[in-house]
């Protein structure tokens, strides 16, 4: 773990978002990984980028009562050229995330082992930003037991940038988890803000 922070913000109401999604028959996220991919290749200059997004595990019937934390990290990779249309990036997303999830099972650790993934010198993986939308956490029961979604200040990050979306009824938050040692906390603020 990194020593990290978090900075918060609300973006306009997702609406327009989801009608835009639905229009063209792609999911928010794929939408919203689009988006992250676009400028994050800006801001880095690059035209190939790899992003890590958790994904649910529990496919099997035999799973879906139980409680835990079934999730697998996978690597989505954008790759754009300068003649690409937003539209090819949406294409690409959601081309990605399907293969994502038929290959949701392979261990994380063992994926970055066969693709020989460049490590830093404290032996975390070159693959440095995570992206992530959770849907509708607002009201969870069980049974009778109503839970409460609680935000936590551990001050820690696990990549250098956590891109984080919260859907709820009133729209989309954005929440971004840096890595203090790769990022100030004006330059999330900026980051955040260019979002809005």
């Amino acid at each position: 773990r990194l020593q990290g922070d978090w900075s918060s913000d609300v973006c306009s109401s997702d609406l327009s978002l989801r009608q835009f999604s639905q229009a063209r028959e792609y999911t928010l996220f794929q939408v919203l990984l689009a988006i992250s991919w676009t400028y994050l290749a800006r801001v880095c200059q690059v035209d190939d980028l790899a992003v890590t997004v958790p994904i649910d595990t529990r496919t099997s019937d035999e799973f879906q009562n139980s409680v835990g934390n079934f999730v697998n990290t996978v690597i989505l990779r954008g790759q754009f050229d300068g003649n690409w249309r937003f539209e090819d990036i949406l294409d690409q997303a959601k081309e990605r995330t399907i293969e994502a999830i038929q290959h949701s099972q392979l261990p994380y650790e063992k994926v970055l082992q066969q693709a020989a993934c460049h490590r830093d010198e404290q032996g975390r993986p070159a693959l440095n930003t995570m992206v992530s939308l959770v849907e509708n956490t607002e009201d969870i029961s069980l049974g009778a037991t109503m839970c409460v979604p609680m935000t936590l200040d551990l001050q820690t990050a696990r990549f250098d940038l956590g891109i984080f979306f919260k859907q709820h009824r009133h729209g989309l938050d954005l929440q971004l988890e840096y890595s203090t040692e790769a990022f100030s906390d004006k330059r999330a603020r900026q980051i955040a803000e260019q979002w809005l």
